[in-house]
């Protein structure tokens, strides 16, 4: 799928991240309090 790929080019989730706002076009990342990060779908 298509952004398998874009994750390559773009860099690593951790990456995109810390720069960007907390969404992927393939659902929402939230921050937890750990400080680790969960893909949501749907």
């Amino acid at each position: 799928m298509d952004h398998v790929k874009d994750k390559g080019r773009r860099g690593s989730m951790q990456e995109r991240q810390q720069i960007h706002t907390p969404t992927t076009e393939a659902g929402h990342l939230r921050s937890n309090e750990d400080g680790s990060v969960a893909l949501s779908f749907g």
